[in-house]
């Protein structure tokens, strides 16, 4: 099955798979979130902490939280944390900032 990665908004990491959620429908694949993060456009995909990608354009909103680390709504709901790590990670490769 091919997915085109304008369809993924996000992307969770399952041990050795990780899981592509396109809307309502989920895929599993095996590969780590690290692989994928590597291959995948820094200006499309984010990485919030260690096990969790999401394709910016599938944010609805990100808020502060506590401890510099940022809450992430998804436009379908989802909850999602930013750490901290990675978002001093983001903005130091990127010039993204929360």
């Amino acid at each position: 099955m091919f997915l085109p990665v304008e369809r993924i908004d996000l992307i969770e990491s399952e041990r050795n798979y990780v899981r592509l959620r396109a809307g309502a429908d989920s895929h599993r694949l095996r590969a780590t979130i690290g692989s994928l993060a590597e291959r995948l456009d820094p200006a499309q995909f984010l990485r919030l902490n260690r096990s969790t990608l999401v394709r910016l354009d599938a944010v609805r909103e990100m808020n502060e939280w506590s401890h510099g680390d940022f809450r992430v709504v998804m436009r379908d709901g989802t909850e999602l944390i930013w750490s901290r790590r990675y978002r001093a990670a983001a903005e130091r490769e990127f010039g993204v900032q929360g």
